[in-house]
């Protein structure tokens, strides 16, 4: 984002400088990217229907963390030294009109999830308590 300033400094405003959309086919032919029409679903799912024959490239993070679904069954991401393939995002190849569902996979951030729970009750019991052993020596 660019600031600037707008209504004789009054207001400021924020330009997007973003010149790709976060989720595009890159056509095989022209190497062109063109949007996709998303709709979402939920905060970790995305319906994708695709615009264009090519390769459906993501920029939404966190990288590899994103899978595509068409009726169910996971796609492979194409890899980075194949011919046609996107080499700075993830991306699976995708026919015209194909509709698949972004989902982000994260059954490797439960376990993480779970033990900054833990931490974070730790934490407050030890606040608690020092909070506690500091009133009773007043």
């Amino acid at each position: 984002l660019e600031r600037m300033e707008g209504l004789n400094r009054a207001v400021t405003v924020y330009r997007n400088l973003a010149v790709e959309a976060p989720l595009a086919v890159v056509r095989d032919r022209n190497r062109q990217a063109v949007p996709v029409a998303v709709t979402r679903q939920a905060l970790d799912q995305r319906v994708v229907t695709a615009s264009a024959d090519g390769a459906l490239r993501w920029a939404v993070g966190p990288d590899r963390a994103w899978r595509f679904v068409v009726d169910g069954v996971g796609q492979p991401l194409i890899d980075p030294d194949e011919p046609g393939a996107v080499v700075d995002h993830p991306s699976v190849r995708v026919a015209r009109d194909s509709v698949g569902l972004l989902v982000l996979d994260d059954d490797g951030s439960t376990g993480r999830r779970a033990v900054q729970v833990v931490l974070f009750g730790v934490v407050l019991l030890l606040a608690s308590w020092a909070r506690t052993a500091r009133e009773v020596r007043r």
